[in-house]
């Protein structure tokens, strides 16, 4: 069984994302913080790197695929608890 089919529907989905050249793309979501999240970016057809910023532009995991433009990447990330 694919991970895909195993997870179910996404609670989230956005694009697909359009690339062109070396230009970074972005997709915003909204978190709860303390709430685990699963990110996966289904590539084809372009070579990509992910990576999940935090709310300071901070990067805090990053996603790639050994195959070049093709492959599914994912990151598991837990939203961060606002400053008390």
């Amino acid at each position: 069984m694919s991970c895909t089919a195993a997870l179910g529907a996404p609670a989230l989905a956005a694009g697909p994302l359009q690339t062109a050249g070396t230009e970074p793309e972005a997709a915003h979501l909204a978190v709860m913080p303390g709430h685990t999240y699963l990110i996966e970016v289904d590539e084809r057809d372009n070579d990509a790197l992910v990576e999940i910023l935090d709310s300071r532009n901070q990067v805090i995991a990053r996603a790639d695929h050994p195959e070049r433009r093709t492959g599914t990447r994912r990151a598991v990330v837990t939203a961060a608890d606002p400053p008390s």
